[in-house]
């Protein structure tokens, strides 16, 4: 079951001016669309529907045209127009687009852009506020950046599946918005409402704006240290019995700040004289990098609900040995009020000995523990995952190894009651992906899968409670994790899917669970509206618990590697109509309190189908940008290369597939060509996780897993030359071949694909390399065998490869590594022509042994795998040598000859047995 829609490709969208006007209407606004009494706009209608052109029906002053567009929806949900253009959209100066529409039934209007074939779009939305007469309607796409957008798609109430609503449509106009440089009003009354011993709690009068206030700027001791969009905000992480200055500023949707308000001085209290703490016991004192470390705490203290901090709060306070003060949340874990069991979990960075003190708070009372202290020595473990700022072709560790993600989704295990099957659990795939070499996957938390919040499950796996979090989910939970650490497997945890807040069944017949949600006024939640989700105060602050229990419960676990606040968060807008700005606003403020309260670090994303929500991944605390492009590989490659340079940031394809429906008989060759050749392509593109599929059954069953075991052995390669300097090169040729290459280190790694129907063997030229010396090995992209093909010379900074009879819908990878001699003279080029003669090495291929002839002043040879790692190392002595391997893997190998005067030769050797 897939749970998108906008992953049917509408295809709609607008073509400017073939019929498009100039004609200006003021200083700021054009006419986009020509008058329909033209009829030269070649709209296109979906599926079963109508468009035509006819007299306008009510000829008032908001369109007074003799001819209009008419639309006449079907029983099919997502009717659509859409105009191919022939300009691109200038979202820069014409932010603001106008339409005029008079419809038979109120519905909700979506106005889509769609860039180019990389699936990505941005959508904005309106809904007339009467029937039976004329209304102009405005899209605001202001702040979109401009983009191959070249086409537009006009759909009417998405969210219906009535038959014979009629529409018709004026003109378009597209209008300039003028710069707003108004700055926000100062905000006034600031007070402190609450203090502790490690916070303070602050609240003032609104501002106001010519445009609207987005949100306030909260600085302690003239630094910022936060955000908020209400009018209160709660600083955390303070010293007790200390003095702070606090201020507040307001800014608007262009980013104008108000000047500060009114300055308040407030003072941290003692830790106090509460007698809560019965005992606390650390696992162990002594322990290594990267290694955890689980705390007991017994407390005596009464509460009404342990999952709330505003009720009752545990901490542990650390001084690390660098000195730096973390605090690490504690989670409640069993007992009753007043006898009751705590536990801290702590992973740490440094090496060295480490303080530890337990913070309780409760109401206006604390208590603060003895020092504890332990000592961490150094391992070869690695630690966290983190963004390379410096690459966006890896990750990075703590310990700075890189990492590339190479996986699938697994969204959820086997449902019981729908008779999936049940060897599919996360056991069972991990140790799939671990026998392919993968490292990586994504899973929900979702009524059916890991329903951490859910009272009310589905689908037989997991239990009914009522519990604030659930008990069968949490075990689950615990036990994957232990699981992905004994397999290898990073794990991107999904905490939401848009399904949760849904009220009617989407295009699946389901996904509509806001009813069931523990946040629902009919099941004790604080909200019957589900837009409110975003908003509502009490419901933020239920999710910001969720976050600290999630912190402190896992957030201790290295296989962990990225934190998904929602699964396609889009399709809410798209859907029921969801506030973009309240989406984007939520997802700014709960990635601020997620890093607020997450000493590690964990990174932290979203996603959307491809519909992008304001400017939302500009957020400074969103670390990686995530979207679902389904369809031809060239739409991964398409949102990569957009996406990443838009934002600045690393992108990922969190799904791809061929399609968003199900593979069939009939189309899982195209499923498999296309896995295939999206994991290569993205290899040679700046993304740290290779696109992952959606459709993990089918390609278990069919075997498709094996795509990943080569797809790995050549990212390995990949890897150990990458020096945060990798740079794509420039390889021309052949126009029915595609091509891609990455220079990273002294390597230079190709990749070649006949997209025609012939077998072609050209030369391609990689341009920019020195003149030396290469060594070219190929790589079969399907059995992750390499062949050692041949030496070649870099000649007037060019390379030539040529390629023998590449088939057609085949490709090829190469890795070419640098030799020893630069050949940028005739002299030195001809004294490497007469060394190289003398140097003998066979067979080669071998099996085992090899036999060596070489130049007399060749005095030593260092042996090392395609990996870098030594395996040998020998003098030589003598004109002719025999050297054995026969204690090796099979593979590429390099052997390393150093002369008297220090000057190296690599050669390479195949070993086959």
């Amino acid at each position: 079951m897939k749970c998108i829609t906008t992953k049917v490709q509408f295809l709609l969208m607008t073509s400017l001016l073939l019929a498009l006007c100039n004609i200006e209407i003021n200083a700021h606004q054009r006419v986009f669309l020509s008058d329909w009494e033209q009829s030269t706009l070649n709209f296109q209608a979906s599926n079963n529907a109508s468009y035509t052109t006819v007299n306008n029906p009510s000829q008032d002053a908001v369109n007074s045209s003799s001819q209009v567009g008419k639309f006449v929806s079907t029983a099919y949900q997502w009717d659509f127009l859409s105009l191919n253009l022939s300009e691109e959209i200038d979202f820069e100066n014409y932010p603001v687009y106008k339409l005029k529409v008079r419809t038979s039934a109120v519905g909700t209007i979506m106005m889509k852009f769609e860039d180019g074939p990389s699936g990505s779009y941005v959508a904005r939305y309106a809904t007339p506020s009467t029937t039976n007469q004329w209304e102009e309607l405005t899209f605001d796409f202001s702040g979109i950046a401009n983009g191959n957008y070249g086409k537009m798609i006009i759909t009417f109430d998405y969210t219906s599946t009535t038959a014979g609503v009629e529409w018709y449509l004026g003109d378009f106009v597209k209008a300039k918005q003028n710069v707003d440089t108004t700055r926000p009003t100062q905000p006034q009354g600031l007070t402190v409402t609450n203090s502790s011993s490690k916070s303070v709690s602050l609240q003032w009068n609104a501002s106001s704006d010519n445009v609207g206030v987005i949100g306030y700027v909260i600085y302690k001791n003239n630094t910022e240290v936060g955000r908020s969009n209400t009018t209160s905000f709660e600083v955390s992480q303070l010293n007790a019995n200390s003095n702070y200055t606090f201020t507040v500023s307001a800014y608007d949707l262009v980013g104008n700040e108000s000047g500060k308000s009114n300055t308040v001085n407030a003072t941290t209290q003692n830790m106090g004289n509460g007698n809560f703490i019965t005992s606390v016991s650390l696992q162990r004192t002594s322990m290594n990098l990267y290694d955890d470390l689980e705390v007991d705490i017994q407390l005596n203290a009464r509460y009404s609900d342990p999952y709330n901090p505003n009720n009752i709060k545990t901490d542990m306070v650390l001084i690390t040995p660098s000195g730096k003060e973390l605090v690490v949340p504690c989670f409640y874990y069993s007992g009753v009020s007043r006898n009751s069991l705590w536990k801290g979990r702590f992973t740490p960075q440094e090496t060295g000995q480490y303080q530890l003190v337990v913070d309780v708070e409760k109401a206006q009372n604390s208590q603060r523990s003895g020092v504890y202290t332990f000592t961490v020595n150094n391992s070869y473990n690695d630690g966290f995952l983190h963004t390379n700022e410096a690459s966006f072709y890896n990750l990075k560790f703590d310990s700075d190894r890189k990492f590339r993600g190479i996986g699938e989704n697994f969204a959820w295990e086997a449902r019981l009651d729908l008779g999936d099957d049940q060897t599919f659990t996360y056991d069972y795939f991990f140790q799939q992906m671990k026998s392919k070499n993968a490292n990586f996957i994504r899973t929900w938390m979702c009524p059916w899968n890991l329903p951490l919040e859910w009272k009310k499950t589905d689908f037989g796996r997991y239990t009914d409670g009522n519990e604030t979090y659930n008990s069968s989910a949490i075990a689950r939970m615990d036990w994957m994790l232990d699981q992905a650490s004994q397999n290898g497997i990073y794990i991107m945890l999904t905490l939401d899917y848009h399904g949760a807040l849904l009220e009617e069944p989407d295009y699946w017949g389901g996904n509509n669970y806001w009813k069931d949600h523990n946040y629902y006024s009919g099941n004790g939640g604080p909200i019957s509206d589900h837009k409110a989700f975003f908003t509502n105060e009490s419901a933020k602050q239920l999710y910001k618990n969720r976050l600290r229990y999630i912190i402190a419960r896992w957030g201790y676990h290295t296989n962990i590697g990225a934190i998904e606040l929602f699964n396609e968060v889009d399709n809410l807008i798209r859907d029921e109509n969801f506030n973009a700005n309240d989406i984007e606003a939520w997802h700014n403020e709960m990635s601020t309190y997620l890093k607020s309260i997450d000493p590690y670090n964990h990174i932290v994303t979203t996603s959307i189908t491809g519909a992008e929500i304001n400017n939302m991944f500009h957020q400074p605390n969103l670390d990686l940008i995530q979207s679902h492009p389904y369809g031809p590989v060239e739409g991964v490659i398409s949102a990569i290369q957009t996406l990443t340079d838009r934002y600045n940031k690393p992108y990922v394809a969190g799904e791809f597939a061929d399609d968003w429906v199900a593979p069939t008989s009939q189309t899982m060759a195209d499923f498999q060509k296309s896995f295939h050749r999206g994991l290569w392509t993205a290899l040679f593109q700046p993304t740290p996780i290779l696109p992952m599929t959606w459709w993990w059954e089918d390609f278990t069953y069919e075997g498709f897993n094996d795509e990943l075991t080569a797809v790995s052995a050549y990212s390995d390669i990949m890897l150990q030359a990458m020096n945060d300097q990798e740079q794509t090169l420039t390889i021309t040729g052949n126009d029915n071949i595609d091509k891609m290459g990455v220079k990273a280190g002294d390597k230079l790694f190709v990749y070649f694909y006949n997209k025609s129907t012939t077998t072609r063997s050209p030369n391609m030229t990689i341009s920019g390399v020195d003149n030396q010396l290469y060594y070219v090995t190929s790589f079969n992209t399907t059995t992750g065998i390499m062949q050692n093909e041949a030496s070649v010379l870099g000649s007037n900074r060019q390379l030539v490869i040529g390629l023998q009879n590449l088939q057609a819908g085949k490709d090829i990878a190469y890795i070419i590594q640098k030799g020893s001699y630069y050949l940028s003279q005739s002299n030195q080029r001809q004294q490497y022509l007469e060394q190289a003669d003398q140097l003998k090495i066979y067979p080669n291929p071998s099996t085992g042994i090899i036999n060596l002839e070489k130049p007399e002043d060749y005095h030593h040879l260092t042996i090392y795998t395609a990996l870098g790692r030594e395996i040998l190392s020998v003098d030589l002595d003598s004109a002719r040598e025999k050297i054995s391997l026969n204690d090796q893997e099979k593979g590429v190998y390099l052997l390393k000859f150093f002369d008297v005067n220090g000057n190296t030769t690599i050669r390479k050797v195949l070993l086959n047995k």
